[in-house]
């Protein structure tokens, strides 16, 4: 739906001279100061401003599941860096890969998002709270687990994710491309395969990036040397209880 607005002269028919300029002035005046409308000579002395409505706007919220794998517990210490970047799109589409990277890259309109630190005991952290975005935009999110927690291993680097603002004024996400911990190059996102260790779940308009860290455990072994011949019961068995340390 679009306004139209009409200035015609009203001092004579037709418009003296000056009444045309004048209609003409005043509307290239508003025209200027309002670069998104559109200047329209209709012949017959007569100009149309055409004013496109705002596109209608909605929310969302993105969040963090910082989490061990297999478990509802949280992961304390993990350190996460993370960059937005908006881009008009109004398709449900999205751009490829590459084309997203190499904007990241670019560093053009890329925002710098606040530092994450995780804990044990919150998974559900509030990456993002937009407040308003425009009906066929989408923001993507570029997450890097800078530091990773002692005694954890993460399988990912880096993540891109897309929050897209749909005509009909709902929200979809996705993640669309990783960088794998022992790799420095994107490759796009296997839902099948990695869904276990990273995923979006969706509640409305409530966002959440599931990323899940892999407990290590560390086994010693200690190898002692003892003197003499080690005794042995009668069955052959060791008897600990007689060795003596060196």
């Amino acid at each position: 739906m679009k306004t139209e607005l009409y200035y015609r002269p009203i001092h004579s028919k037709g418009g003296t001279v000056i009444d045309v300029m004048l209609a003409k002035a005043l509307a290239e005046k508003y025209y200027n100061q309002n670069k998104n409308q559109v200047f329209k000579d209709n012949g017959n002395n007569s100009w149309t401003l055409i004013i496109p409505n705002e596109r209608a706007e909605t929310s969302y919220k993105f969040k963090l599941n910082k989490h061990e794998l297999s478990s509802e517990k949280g992961v304390d210490g993990a350190k996460f860096n993370i960059k937005r970047l908006y881009v008009e799109e109004n398709n449900d589409t999205g751009m490829q890969l590459s084309d997203i990277v190499n904007k990241f890259s670019s560093g053009t309109c890329v925002e710098t998002l606040p530092e994450i630190t995780t804990s044990s005991d919150n998974t559900d952290i509030t990456i993002d709270n937009v407040e308003k975005i425009k009906l066929g935009g989408s923001y993507y999110y570029e997450l890097e687990e800078g530091t990773v927690p002692n005694n954890y291993f993460s399988s990912y680097k880096k993540a891109l994710v897309r929050v897209h603002a749909k005509n009909d004024g709902t929200i979809a996400s996705e993640i669309i491309g990783i960088i794998a911990k022992d790799s420095d190059q994107w490759s796009a996102y296997n839902k099948e395969n990695q869904q276990n260790t990273l995923s979006v779940t969706q509640n409305g308009n409530e966002v959440k990036i599931n990323w899940a860290n892999t407990l290590v455990y560390t086994v010693t072994l200690n190898k002692k040397q003892f003197k003499g011949d080690i005794p042995k019961d009668e069955e052959g068995n060791t008897k600990l209880v007689e060795l003596t340390l060196l």
